[in-house]
Parts: structure tokens; C-alpha cells; sequence
């Protein structure tokens, strides 16, 4: 099973404010070989809302996606051949 590893810059719980314009990246320890998809609360993204690059798997969801969330904290899941990794951030 995967595990999510965040990038160095940023951590667990990452906050932004609703509106704002601000990517957010994640990072699973997963091959980007076995990458499946991105969700974010249980839906599947578009691959226009999300970016991918190896480094085991980084996804970087997009400041005009962040921008359009709701309010409260929304859980991100990075779906893999060898599990899902997933964590929290707050709108």
C-alpha cells in the first residue's frame, strides 16, 4: 500500500484561502509507472486540473482548480496500481 510522502515545501493540513490562486503539490512514494488518477473527495479529476511528475509520483493540482473549491477541508487521493495515498487540506 502507498503511503503519501508531501514535498519538502509543503506539509500535512495545507490551508488556502477560498478564491485564492495557489497550487498545491503532493508527492506518493508510488511509481509514476502505476499512476491511475488524482481525486479529490472521492471524485476523479480532469487531467486539466492537475499536472504529474516523477519523482516517485508528484501531483501539483492547479491554482485555477484550487481556486474553485469550496470552503473546509477536502481530502486528496493519489490512486496508484499499489494502493491509494491519500491526506487532508483546508479551503
Amino acid at each position: 500500500m502507498c503511503q503519501l510522502i508531501l514535498t519538502k515545501s509543503d506539509g500535512k493540513g495545507q490551508t488556502v484561502t477560498e478564491g485564492e490562486k495557489k497550487a498545491l503539490s503532493f508527492r506518493s512514494n508510488a511509481a509514476i509507472a502505476d499512476f491511475i488518477r488524482v481525486e479529490v473527495d472521492s471524485k476523479p479529476l480532469y487531467k486539466d486540473d492537475y499536472t504529474l511528475k516523477e519523482g516517485s509520483t508528484i501531483v501539483t493540482l492547479t491554482a485555477g482548480y484550487v481556486s474553485k473549491l469550496s470552503s473546509g477541508e477536502h481530502t486528496l487521493s493519489i490512486v496508484s496500481a499499489g494502493g491509494t495515498a491519500s491526506t487532508t487540506f483546508t479551503v
